[in-house]
């Protein structure tokens, strides 16, 4: 796909001329990075992917809708349904610690960039949801997107999310797990990537730290050397319930608003 964006552009004279198509060109090599430098199986796109339905439903009263959106960890790479996946496994995490129902919409955007995040969300009806769950930057953390391009995405996320979402709706933004801890990834990029995802990370923890209802999750990809692969149920599972707790808490904050 990436040549042949290259080659529409060139053939307009656009690249050399248009300042933002430079941009998008420049963001465009940073997604074909992510695959370029990954080892196992050619890369990240010969990976399986889910093909069924992507939503969880886990039955119980009064259910919390939540929408899980991004890239990454989102997409389920390496299984065959998002039951599997992290959003699955998230799913009945919650369903667990509240004691309540949950219908979970998986939003998987592999190619995703921080920057097309609003475009996206645009077009979808936030209002139902308590809680928006949202991971991006990996492509960003092999590419060259600037710490202000982050910044500036970000608040234009952030903003649109508050707009769109219910009063008390919570935001979580999964922070980028650290790429060299995957075998994916060839050691040098991977090193590199892991420079800026401290950086990008830092920024986003800064930007949020006074908003009320954002909140800001993490998990640690792990020793991935006795398992018989990095993406399966197993890992899902370890890192879904990472990041479950912080959700939690956000779900019962909300409803104690309301």
């Amino acid at each position: 796909m990436f040549p042949c964006v290259l080659s529409a552009m060139v053939a307009r004279g656009s690249v050399m001329n248009d300042p933002v198509s430079r941009r998008v060109l420049r963001e465009s090599v940073a997604v074909a990075l992510t695959n370029l430098v990954a080892l196992r199986q050619g890369g990240l796109g010969s990976l399986p992917l889910p093909e069924d339905a992507p939503k969880i439903v886990i039955e119980g009263p009064d259910p919390d809708r939540i929408l899980l959106a991004g890239s990454g960890v989102v997409t389920g790479y390496g299984v065959a349904s998002h039951s599997l996946g992290v959003g699955g496994h998230l799913a009945r995490h919650l369903g667990a610690a509240t004691e309540r129902g949950v219908v979970l919409d998986v939003l998987p955007l592999p190619s995703l960039l921080l920057r097309f995040v609003p475009a996206h969300f645009a077009t979808i009806d936030l209002n139902g949801y308590a809680a928006v769950i949202l991971a991006v930057g990996v492509n960003e953390s092999f590419g060259f997107t600037s710490l202000s391009s982050w910044r500036e995405s970000l608040i234009a996320t952030l903003r649109l999310l508050q707009e769109r979402m219910s009063p008390g709706g919570q935001v979580f933004l999964v922070l980028i797990a650290d790429p060299t801890s995957s075998p994916l990834f060839r050691e040098r990029p991977a090193r590199r990537a892991s420079a800026r995802a401290r950086v990008f990370n830092q920024e986003t923890r800064r930007v949020v730290q006074n908003e009320p209802n954002v909140t800001t999750l993490e998990f640690e990809i792990g020793d991935v050397s006795h398992e018989p692969r990095l993406y399966d149920a197993t890992s899902y599972q370890r890192w879904a319930r990472q990041l479950s707790p912080p959700v939690v808490e956000g779900l019962r904050r909300r409803r104690s608003l309301g």
